[in-house]
């Protein structure tokens, strides 16, 4: 059993040392992943962990946030436009089961998710296939987008209903 004075001086290492270990593993998911896309631009931030599937299949304009835990399913395409935050534990697909076939695991439906320039997408909201989402919109927390949504809206709610338009009055051409 080791002692008092020699737990104390080894334990603050210890823990250290893993958790370098644990971000170097993070900043090589992170490199290797940006590898992989389809494009992306410059000044991204993009917070481990998260995952991706068919990547080649992402795109990603400039100055994109992702937090962590987000999740894409890629497989119909994702286009993200320039300046958009995507809050943590937020999920994104653009494949689904065709629920009208007598065996929905082997019918599935692409279609593209679109997400203009200038959007917030606030944590654990959930995007579904087909969706786009107009230049400077906002999607407020633990939202469902299930419709398309107009741009500089605020959305909110499952499903996300319109609560009213931003008051930005040059892009709104007032």
């Amino acid at each position: 059993m080791l002692s008092k004075r020699i737990r104390e001086f080894i334990i603050p290492i210890r823990v250290k040392f893993f958790q370098k270990i644990n971000e170097y593993l993070l900043e090589s998911q992170k490199y290797t992943l940006i590898h992989q896309l389809k494009s992306h631009g410059e000044g991204c931030h993009i917070y481990v962990p998260l995952y991706i599937s068919k990547p080649s299949n992402l795109e990603i304009g400039n100055y994109v946030s992702l937090g962590t835990y987000v999740h894409m399913w890629c497989e119909g395409g994702i286009k993200i436009g320039h300046r958009v935050l995507i809050g943590s534990h937020t999920a994104i697909t653009s494949v689904t089961h065709d629920y009208q076939q007598q065996d929905m695991r082997k019918n599935v439906i692409h279609k593209q998710v679109v997400i203009e320039d200038d959007v917030w997408i606030g944590t654990h909201s959930v995007i579904l296939p087909g969706i786009t989402i107009g230049r400077g919109s906002v999607i407020g927390a633990n939202s469902v987008v299930t419709k398309d949504v107009e741009p500089y809206s605020i959305v909110f709610g499952s499903p996300a209903k319109h609560s009213k338009y931003r008051d930005i009055p040059e892009q709104l051409g007032i």
